[in-house]
């Protein structure tokens, strides 16, 4: 049976960016993530220690997030190594990382990336 559990909209300021200046003056930035696994067991006992923790899964998206990187695909992977170090009974999921306000010439809502696996 495949189940997901959706953390979505998570809004977090850090410093992610190529340019010099995103890395000094910082920016919005927000997660969203699906996590697919097994969640059967814990639904049946309904125990938390026997599922992925949203709390602590938002714990360890905004942990890794404060470590800048130049490129919102090396974020998005280091979300995901944490997660599967975390829950390794995790079988895949997605993750999105948004920029809300680039600093582009056109203004934009976001750009970002999708990571699914």
């Amino acid at each position: 049976m495949k189940t997901s559990i959706e953390i979505n909209g998570l809004k977090i300021f850090t410093n992610h960016g190529v340019l010099t200046q995103e890395r000094v003056v910082g920016n919005k930035f927000e997660v969203s993530l699906r996590l697919d696994y097994d969640f059967a067991e814990a639904a049946v006992h309904d125990d938390v220690a026997l599922t992925v923790n949203y709390a602590e899964a938002t714990d360890i998206v905004s942990r890794v997030m404060t470590v800048p990187c130049g490129l919102l695909e090396a974020a998005a992977w280091r979300i995901r190594d944490a997660l599967l170090a975390r829950w390794p009974t995790i079988e895949g999921g997605r993750i999105t990382v948004l920029k809300l306000h680039p600093p582009f010439t056109i203004p934009v809502t976001s750009v970002g990336v999708t990571l699914d696996w």
